[in-house]
């Protein structure tokens, strides 16, 4: 037997969210068969202003690559021009 997961979009999420304060929580997980748990989650979520849409893991890890290469590039850029102005600083103290 295998278990059902289902997918809620964004806007059902929303609305259940908005029952659950209305209704309580537990009677909203029972009304559309969900944990409550889950309606606390998107309730957080909202409250941060997180994207409730579901991306799958391979997006997911896709886009945690692409931050962590531009992490790595800004960090040299970084390390660049502290250089430079170290440099700059040094060349200033000599001139002195």
């Amino acid at each position: 037997m295998s278990i059902q997961v289902k997918r809620w979009k964004k806007e059902d999420k929303m609305a259940i969210v908005a029952f659950a304060k209305k209704e309580g929580y537990l009677k909203a997980a029972k009304h559309y068969n969900i944990s409550h748990t889950s309606i606390y989650k998107w309730r957080d979520q909202i409250d941060q202003g997180v994207d409730l849409d579901r991306k799958s893991g391979k997006e997911n890890m896709q886009a945690i690559k692409m931050l962590m290469y531009e992490n790595k590039a800004l960090k040299n850029l970084v390390a660049d021009l502290s250089l430079k102005l170290q440099i700059k600083e040094e060349l200033l103290k000599k001139s002195h």
